[in-house]
Parts: C-alpha cells; structure tokens; sequence
C-alpha cells in the first residue's frame, strides 16, 4: 500500500538525490499507477497531481491541492500556486493567505 506521502518523499528523493528530470519522474510514476502490483492510497487524487505536475505545478504543491477537500477553501502564501491551482480548476476555492 502507497500513501500519498510516500510518494510526495519519493519525487523529492527522485528529482534532489538522483538528480531525475520532472518527465522521467512522470515516467515512474504513471508506469507505477499503470501497475497492478501497487496499491495506491487515493488514486484518482494522485493522478490528478501528476496531470497537474506535468501541466508544470511543483509536485508538492499538486499533491497538496489535488489531495484537498474540495468542500473547503485551499488557502497558500504562494501567489504562482493560486494562478496554477485555478486553471487547473477554475471553479475550485483556492486563495492567497493574507499576510502579516
């Protein structure tokens, strides 16, 4: 079993570590989403990060998004991740923290 954690750990290890581009770090992990030997903890959210990772979001930031309750207001002091967050999903609560 995979949570999403693991794999939030692992791209970083991947892209900090073993020094692999954002496509073959695409690469792994939709070869490994493909598989059947994994089972994957909230999957439909992970995908959507990975679409949203290739679109060009950090994968932190997607898995951070896509993993959110769409019920509930997203709130992030990363201006980039608003504007990112609402083209993948315009009709998502998503804002700019108010800072001090």
């Amino acid at each position: 079993m995979i949570i999403p954690t693991v794999l939030l750990e692992t791209e970083w290890v991947l892209r900090s570590i073993a020094k692999y581009s954002r496509i073959r770090v695409l690469e792994l992990f939709r070869s490994m989403m493909a598989s059947h030997d994994f089972m994957i903890i909230d999957r439909e959210d992970i995908e959507r990060a990975l679409a949203a990772f290739e679109a060009g979001m950090d994968f932190a930031d997607a898995m951070h998004f896509c993993l959110s309750d769409e019920a509930t207001t997203f709130v992030t002091f990363d201006r980039d991740l608003v504007r990112r967050a609402k083209k993948l999903r315009p009709d998502a609560s998503v804002e700019l923290a108010d800072t001090l």
